[in-house]
């Protein structure tokens, strides 16, 4: 199952509170998959400098994988990209 609707405020790393319902459903089900990996890719859009955007989406990347070790699930069993 992709989680393709995550939202970050506009231009930052901050993850919206529309968001955390998918990601907390996320993190049960690695709770419940505990042999299971994820592969977490960060985006942006189009507009603007594209190393800023590339900084990032490495920076949006990592905050949901923050997040969901904050959930308990342990940081090895992620590869973050951007």
């Amino acid at each position: 199952k992709a989680f393709s609707n995550l939202e970050f405020a506009t231009g930052k790393d901050i993850i919206k509170e529309t968001s955390f319902a998918s990601l907390d459903e996320l993190a049960n089900l690695m709770i419940k998959k505990p042999t299971w990996k994820l592969k977490i890719s960060g985006h942006t859009d189009n507009k603007g400098d594209v190393v800023a955007n590339l900084t990032l989406s490495e920076k949006r990347a990592e905050a949901i994988k923050k997040y969901l070790v904050a959930k308990g699930i342990a940081d090895n069993r992620f590869k973050v990209e951007w």
